[in-house]
């Protein structure tokens, strides 16, 4: 019975090992972002391709802020519709998604930030000024 436990143990610590490894959280950290660009084409002749003012590079840095996670979400993706940050000699891209939902994939991959209702409605208020509306597809 002890050996039976002692296996068991085993196997639910190596399963919590493999879970935390490939499951870790990621932040995106966009303290260091110096300008930020906006794309977007809405494919229907609606194109802009502008810089960011430096006011609403930081309100966005604060709203943008927040937790990576690995998802397969139906939501529309694109970076014809997205905002590049500017980080020194790097850079990073959120791709927010054009039907709306509070979700935003960075850079092409399978990664993406979660907004609040609250924090996606400013940011569509914020990308406003600058020609860029949700939905958009």
């Amino acid at each position: 019975m002890k050996k039976l436990i002692t296996i068991l143990f085993s196997i639910i610590c190596v399963i919590a090992v493999f879970h935390m490894v490939f499951n870790a959280v990621f932040m995106v950290d966009l303290s260091s972002v110096q300008s930020a660009q906006l794309k977007y084409n809405d494919g229907n002749g609606t194109e802009i391709a502008c810089a960011v003012d430096y006011a609403d590079v930081k309100e966005l840095t604060a709203i943008l802020k927040g937790v990576k996670f690995s998802d397969d979400p139906s939501c529309s993706f694109g970076e014809d519709v997205s905002i590049t940050f500017c980080l020194g000699d790097d850079y990073i891209t959120l791709c927010p998604a054009c039907d709306g939902c509070p979700l935003m994939q960075v850079g092409d991959g399978d990664y993406y930030i979660k907004l609040t209702d609250a924090e996606r409605s400013r940011f569509n208020e914020i990308v406003k000024k600058y020609g860029m509306v949700f939905p958009c597809i």
